[in-house]
This record gives structure tokens, sequence and C-alpha cells, in this order.
């Protein structure tokens, strides 16, 4: 299983080195070999830029397969552009991972309602990889890009929310449970999320609890913490939203849940959810449950859940 997490400076040379391989400046408005330099200006200038966000896709190891970029990013119209390219040793099917984890990332993180992003007409492959994941070719740059004296048409496609969560993503869910069997003793199931102040003051507001030590800051310093902190069933909704979305997916019924809150989570950090199958049994299977940041563990627990008729299978 692979997430999304944010690229740091520590991921530039790995990142320069993909950039520069043949595969992808082929298929890049910008083809020439980038300079250490101007790869450097380039990461200090974008991630300070509110309007991009740069993420590395890894795997369970944490070791990358892929980048995803998006950019042109506008809350006001709540639209983006992206683009993508995987490692030199990922995996085979890494891109299809990468591409639902940017369509889930775009819709739900950034809240978008479309996202966009564009395609040189000697690239059609990519064309069709996009199409299977549900966008749609919007028009046509005539003649748009030249390279090497000879001019190339630029296709422009579009996704949006509501057909991404709607239509093809459980579409796409159930063509995954057809070819294999992901929900098995051993299986893995991992994302990142990043709990906002906003998200937490919505949380006191549905919940009623209204406690300072998740609103206001010198009250949670009063009580020993760093800042204000998140709700503990806050976290654990993290976990209900993996079992009945993602995996094993929508039909699950959640029967039990045990939770032990080590340490606080703060807003504004990372933290990774682990959903581990320990047990199963025709529809009934048991789970570890962990929330981490780093290398610290600040939720675990077990989860029973009831699996629906097309998730058993």
């Amino acid at each position: 299983m692979y997430r999304l997490r944010p690229m740091v400076a520590t991921d530039c040379e790995l990142v320069l080195e993909w950039r520069n391989e043949p595969r992808v400046r082929e298929n890049m408005y910008t083809n020439h070999v980038i300079s250490a330099e101007e790869h450097r200006a380039w990461f200090s200038a974008a991630v300070t830029d509110a309007s991009k966000r740069l993420l590395l896709c890894v795997d369970e190891a944490d070791v990358p397969a892929g980048v995803v970029i998006f950019s042109e990013i506008s809350a006001a119209h709540k639209s983006a552009t992206w683009a993508f390219y995987s490692g030199a040793a990922a995996k085979k099917g890494v891109g299809s991972e990468m591409e639902v984890l940017a369509l889930d990332f775009a819709f739900e993180e950034l809240a978008l309602e479309k996202l966009n992003c564009e395609v040189l007409s000697f690239n059609m492959p990519v064309v069709d990889f996009h199409r299977k994941h549900g966008f749609r070719v919007e028009g046509t740059f005539r003649k748009h890009y030249l390279r090497d004296g000879v001019r190339h048409d630029v296709y422009r496609l579009a996704h949006f929310r509501k057909a991404w969560i709607e239509e093809v993503r459980p579409m796409l869910q159930r063509q995954r449970a057809r070819e294999m069997p992901l929900f098995k003793v051993g299986a893995v199931h991992r994302e990142s999320v990043v709990v906002t102040r906003d998200m937490i003051r919505q949380f006191a507001e549905a919940s009623g609890d209204t406690n300072l030590v998740h609103l206001d800051d010198a009250a949670a310093r009063a009580a020993g913490f760093e800042g204000v902190l998140a709700h503990g069933m806050l976290v654990a909704a993290g976990i209900s939203r993996i079992l009945g979305t993602r995996f094993p997916g929508p039909g699950t019924i959640y029967v039990n849940q045990s939770l032990s809150f080590r340490r606080p989570v703060y807003p504004d950090v990372e933290i990774v959810f682990t959903v581990r199958v320990i047990t199963r049994i025709g529809r009934r299977a048991i789970l570890t449950t962990t929330v981490t940041a780093g290398d610290e563990v600040l939720v675990s627990g077990e989860a029973e859940v009831h699996l629906s008729e097309e998730n058993a299978n």
C-alpha cells in the first residue's frame, strides 16, 4: 500500500534524479537537463507557494516511489492543476495507486471541485490512463507546444469531485475487489492526514465537547500540553473513515473498537493511520488500528468489522 507525504528538502536529490531521466523529461514541457542549483531554487520557491503542494508517494516502508505535484491551487475557484511521475524503480501498478491517492487528496484534503491536467499529444498512453480514472478531455490546444521545430497539440483534461466520489472511485474499488483478494490476514492499509485547527473547532461544535484544551492554547498549556490538541474521537474517526470507505470499503459494519490514547495529537502535524487484518473468519474480521506521527505511537487499538457480501468475496 502507498501513501502521500509532503516532499522535504532531503528528497530533492532523488527527485532531481528522477526528473532528469529521459522517460520523464521527454513528456514534460521543460525537457532540458535540470541542474542541482535550478532544482533547489525551484523547490525553495515551491514549498513556500500557497498555490502549490509537492508530495512524495511512499510505500509501507517509507521508500519513495513517485512524485505528485499540485499547482495553480485556487481556494476561490476550488480548482487546481496536477502532474505526477513515478520513480526509476517503481513497482508495476504504482501509477494507478498514485492517481487514486492524488484524486483523493485533491477532492478531500484540498477540497477541490475540479482538477485539471495537460498532456502532450505524443503521450497518448497517459491520456488513456487518465481517462480510465475518470478524467475527460475538455479540449485540445492546437499546435500549442513547440519542440525541435515541430508543433504539438496539448490535451486538456479535467475531473470533478462529484464524479470521483460518487461514480469513479466506487467503480475502481469494485474492480479491485474482483481482481485481487486484498482483505485477508496480513493485509495492511495506510494513509495520512493533517488534523487542522478548523477540524478540531468543527468537531467541538458538532460533538458539544468544547473542553478548552481543544480550543484555547493558554488553557491547554495550563493543563500541561504544548497547545490545543485534537479530540481523541476526532482522531479515531479517521479509522472509521478508512474502514467504511477504503479498506474494506462501503457496506462495512463497524462492530467494535478498542482505543488507547497514548500521546496527544496536535494540529498541523501529519499523522499516519495503519490498519492491519489479524483475524478473518467468513465475513467477520479483527484488525489492529494504529495512529502514528514519525516513530511515535499516538493511538493504538483493535477493531472488529462485519464485511459486506461484496467485500467478503
